[in-house]
């Protein structure tokens, strides 16, 4: 039997993967956060391995791929529309 916690991660779920191929145009103040997260870990730092929890359609994963391009990258989300848009 399903608790009411579990219904509403899937109905949670399942509405951000319906919007997960427009999420980008209509998702502004996400792509904002993403471009200011990356400028405040230091220069010197070296990754080897980044997680995104909630990384929705992976914007910044992209941004660090870039930025660690040999670290292993990985996103974590509650939608698997989410997930199949970051691939």
């Amino acid at each position: 039997m399903e608790t009411g916690t579990e219904h509403q991660r899937r109905q949670v779920g399942a509405r951000f993967s319906a919007a997960a191929k427009t999420y980008a145009d209509s998702s502004n103040l996400q792509d904002q956060v993403a471009r200011r997260v990356l400028p405040m870990v230091p220069e010197g730092f070296s990754a080897s391995r980044v997680i995104d929890a909630g990384c929705g359609t992976g914007r910044l994963l992209a941004l660090a791929a870039r930025r660690w391009p040999k670290a292993f990258h990985a996103g974590i989300d509650i939608a698997p529309g989410m997930i199949r848009q970051a691939r």
